[in-house]
């Protein structure tokens, strides 16, 4: 990026509210998506961003030895975690002191909220950019619900014309003496129960913020079924599906169409080489006796784990591996069958990463493809933990 040559990048994500709205004990940030606290989330969609320098999370005091801790856990070294206030802008303008000898007053400061988990490294970057070119920046989005006010009596006394407006979102970005020199101006009024951080910086510095359309991702997760929506978006976003040993084309095609980004097929032959793996490559592994593994009597687990952990170099991959064990119609043990593949499971279970799924799928050909079909799709969209380490039959 062409900002990272002259100055620091550095990202205060306050994180200290107690999220009310969400009407549950514990304060939407912490709340567990995909066995991870939200917040770490938006904290490791930045931390990735090798011109990001530093990040300061600002918390609650109630929660600050919990989250310092789970920044040691996940190696989150650039992360410093600092007491923030009582209000949001009391807590971003404690984070914006904690750089105070960290940033020269034209470096850029990024402004996102902790529960906004859907960053994306394209919108974070065209933020900081016009942020150092223009002094402030921020992305929009346009309105989904017209805007009405209501008067004292509760009768419609306005209604606006959303065309006009658009719904100001995160990430934001300014140059450090602007948002700095921002807050030190602002009254407790405005720390209180102000919530634009561009409007701060045009109202007490008179920086016009350069405003960038954003994408629909930018949402800010707010109450209890924005919670369900994140899960299933980061679902999609950062998995990699594997079908192991499953020769049916016809099935494939199927699952391939069904989920067609990070999907790949892990079949085995003898005679073939490996290759490179990208979302839609078949991987072989050689070395394998084509009809031990068509019959389910041996799978190369270990292997294929190593394999996919080689390929997860992202910390928020999340890769559920599918087994399909076909049998070709022959005769077979199901007890049998399902021994030893659970057995094999559970060799390799434990050495998983914390992000990965296995599970397995004992099928002959002869069954209902569209229930076989219909079953794998639930296992692949659902990813539950439950089922990690479970062979099935069908």
């Amino acid at each position: 990026m062409a900002a990272e040559s002259n100055c620091n990048v550095c990202v205060v994500l306050p994180a200290s509210g107690s999220g009310h709205r969400m009407c549950i004990s514990t304060p939407k940030q912490y709340c567990k998506i995909l066995d991870k606290p939200l917040l770490l989330f938006s904290i490791e969609a930045f931390h990735k961003l090798k011109w990001v320098k530093r990040i300061v999370v600002t918390v609650d005091k109630s929660h600050h030895e919990f989250v310092t801790g789970l920044m040691r856990e996940h190696s989150l070294d650039k992360v410093s975690v600092v007491t923030g206030g009582v209000t949001r802008h009391r807590s971003i303008y404690a984070g914006i002191k904690a750089l105070a000898n960290f940033c020269l007053p034209s470096d850029v400061v990024l402004l996102h909220d902790a529960v906004r988990p859907l960053a994306e490294a394209d919108v974070i970057k065209d933020v900081t950019v016009a942020a150092k070119k223009h002094g402030a920046a921020g992305v929009v989005r346009p309105l989904v619900s017209t805007v009405i006010s209501v008067d004292e009596d509760g009768y419609l006394k306005e209604s606006l014309d959303r065309s006009r407006y658009r719904a100001s979102e995160m990430p934001q970005g300014f140059q450090y003496q602007v948002i700095k020199s921002a807050y030190e101006k602002c009254t407790d009024y405005d720390l209180d129960y102000g919530t634009e951080c561009l409007h701060l910086a045009q109202m007490y510095t008179g920086t016009k913020s350069r405003i960038l359309a954003g994408p629909d991702t930018l949402w800010k997760v707010t109450q209890r079924k924005d919670l369900y929506a994140a899960e299933g978006v980061l679902k999609e976003r950062i998995t990699h599906t594997a079908v192991v040993g499953c020769s049916d084309k016809s099935l494939i095609s199927e699952l391939s169409n069904h989920f067609s980004e990070n999907f790949m097929q892990i079949s085995f032959a003898k005679t073939l080489a490996n290759v490179s793996v990208c979302a839609t490559d078949v991987v072989h592994f050689q070395n394998v006796s084509d009809e031990s593994c068509c019959k389910g009597l041996m799978l190369p687990v270990p292997e294929i784990m190593s394999h996919l952990r080689s390929i997860n170099t992202s910390s928020l991959m999340l890769t559920p591996v599918l087994v399909h064990v076909n049998m070709y119609g022959e005769e077979f043990d199901v007890y049998e069958q399902q021994t030893n593949l659970q057995k094999q499971l559970a060799t390799v279970i434990n050495e998983c990463t914390e992000n990965m799924y296995l599970s397995a799928v004992i099928a002959k050909v002869s069954g209902d493809q569209h229930r076989l079909c219909e079953l794998l799709k639930v296992m692949i969209r659902e990813r539950s933990w439950a089922l990690s380490g479970q062979v099935m039959v069908t």
